[in-house]
């Protein structure tokens, strides 16, 4: 599998469902205009061919794991409209093919 987009589709759950973790070769997980709850799992990191994530207009709550700056092929995040809080996780600054990060209206704060 390499690319699963199940965007605006009004999907309800919590978190990203754990089967997704076990696709190696995903390189666009599209999940946005859901109604996702919950946290981002740590275990996000372990997608480490993930170009493009489209998480926004959902409800996820809570901080963004350390873990996402495992993605290091990560080009475009689109985390948006949802109600993240905390700070961007300084494990950013290693996603070096990121191009996009799109983080607005949540309650990030900045430092």
């Amino acid at each position: 599998m390499v690319r699963l987009d199940f965007s605006d589709n009004i999907l309800r759950g919590e978190g990203i469902p754990s089967s997704i973790f076990k696709l190696k070769r995903l390189s666009y997980l599209g999940m946005h205009g859901n109604r996702f709850v919950g946290t981002i799992s740590p275990n996000i990191g372990s997608l480490s061919r993930l170009q493009w994530l489209t998480l926004d207009g959902n409800m996820f709550n809570g901080k963004l794991p350390t873990e996402m700056g495992s993605l290091i092929a990560l080009d475009k995040a689109f985390l948006s409209l949802n109600s993240f809080t905390g700070t961007i996780p300084m494990s950013f600054s290693h996603l070096t093919a990121l191009s996009e990060l799109h983080a607005s209206i949540g309650t990030f704060l900045c430092i």
